[in-house]
């Protein structure tokens, strides 16, 4: 356990929900197909991975925690905390895609471009608030923490076109979800 990198296994995971962003992105876009049973376990195994990956780097810090002279310095400190709620918050954003993934096949075109749209956003948010991360800025990170409320007002705007239908309602509200769990980023900063 001691020879786990936190700090990797963040990246990897990182690395998992971006591509599962890019390839939710396109099919909202038709690039990829709207209903394909290989796009959908395709998006379960990766939201897996993303669990196996949280769950081992939970793991390792539980184990620093209750072994504290494994740890560089025999210190125990608040960063080992920030990761624990970093692969607890990106754990759930992996959930939030692969839900978001199996409602794509039930929508109409205008309300598909609707949330390729507010995605884009939303994708956008979480790399600049994983850039911010790892670099340890916490002025861009408060910077960032401004985009909510226009987040918020941009999603109250395009409700009027997800009303039609339980299908594109539901699936506005699982994109708001992952909004507010890509901003739960912003408080875990070391």
């Amino acid at each position: 356990m001691h020879d786990i990198n936190a700090d990797n296994l963040v990246r990897k995971i990182d690395a998992i929900l971006k591509s599962m962003f890019t390839d939710l992105g396109e099919q909202l876009s038709g690039k990829l197909p709207y209903k394909n049973d290989e796009l959908t376990r395709n998006f379960s195994e990766r939201d897996t991975d993303v669990n196996r990956l949280s769950f081992l780097l939970m793991r390792s810090i539980k184990y620093l925690i209750e072994n504290p002279h494994e740890v560089k310095g025999n210190k125990v400190d608040a960063t080992l905390l920030n990761k624990w709620d970093i692969a607890q918050i990106l754990e759930k954003i992996g959930d939030e895609i692969k839900r978001l993934s199996r409602i794509v096949a039930d929508l109409s075109g205008k309300q598909l471009i609707d949330l390729q749209l507010l995605l884009k956003k939303t994708a956008e948010h979480y790399n600049n608030i994983m850039r911010a991360y790892y670099r340890k800025d916490v002025d861009v990170a408060n910077e960032l923490s401004l985009f909510r409320k226009t987040m918020a007002q941009l999603f109250e705007d395009h409700q009027p076109i997800h009303e039609e239908g339980i299908p594109s309602a539901k699936a506005l509200q699982r994109l708001k979800t992952l909004f507010y769990r890509v901003d739960e980023l912003i408080m875990v900063f070391d």
